[in-house]
């Protein structure tokens, strides 16, 4: 940025703290909707975010991002799990303006043309409100920790939760095998697996002031040794 400008090329969308990769527009709408006022105290209008939304074009199409970004295949896959992606719409630089917030993927939209090319499009749906503040270099967590993780029935078992940018707490969608609890301060799940052996599939979340990265994992509980 220079004397307060900030350049197209420069702003970017970032799920989970991660920027999407060939994203080559990007934009940010906010609309106001009217509320009606009617208190002992007070009657008329009100004005309320009631709808905010980002959306993103790329002119390529792509299946495999380095894992510094998000591909267009891990956004679909994002969309059709509805999953709810910590999103900031920002440049590099601290000091500029970030826009913060949660969202569901809306839409994903791939097209192909016979001259080869390739575009993929994605529309984000906030979810809750939305933040703008000043870029301080601190982004949404990302969860770093293996997808997958084993015990076996009667055997103490733990997994670890690895998550950057500080998050403040920890949480999950899903069913735990039985035995096993997830400490919502430390991410850490443990426990001694009870039952009969299972597969579990949940998905993890770290949460920061920022927004909310989640991660799927895989738990695969064996029969006892």
């Amino acid at each position: 940025m220079t004397d307060g400008i900030i350049k197209g090329k420069d702003l970017r969308i970032f799920a989970n703290g991660l920027p999407i990769y060939h994203a080559t527009e990007c934009n940010f709408q906010s609309d106001m909707g009217i509320e009606a006022i009617a208190t002992k105290d007070t009657e008329g209008e009100d004005g309320v975010t009631s709808n905010y939304k980002w959306n993103l074009s790329s002119k390529s199409l792509v299946a495999n991002a380095p894992e510094t970004h998000q591909s267009s295949k891990s956004l679909i896959q994002y969309h059709k799990e509805g999953a709810v992606l910590g999103i900031q719409f920002r440049t590099e630089e601290i000091g500029d303006f970030v826009i913060s917030g949660n969202a569901w993927i809306k839409s994903v939209a791939i097209g192909a043309s016979v001259e080869g090319s390739s575009t993929f499009d994605a529309g984000f749906q906030g979810k809750g409100g939305y933040t703008v503040d000043d870029y301080n270099g601190a982004g949404v967590p990302i969860i770093t920790s293996a997808a997958t993780a084993s015990g076996a029935i009667g055997v103490p078992f733990t997994y670890n939760t690895i998550a950057t940018n500080s998050p403040t707490s920890y949480a999950f969608i899903g069913q735990l095998p039985a035995g096993l609890t997830l400490n919502t301060t430390t991410g850490v799940i443990s426990g001694t697996p009870t039952g009969s052996a299972n597969v579990k599939i949940v998905k993890i979340q770290a949460i920061n002031g920022t927004g909310t990265a989640e991660k799927i994992v895989e738990v695969t509980i064996n029969p006892a040794p």
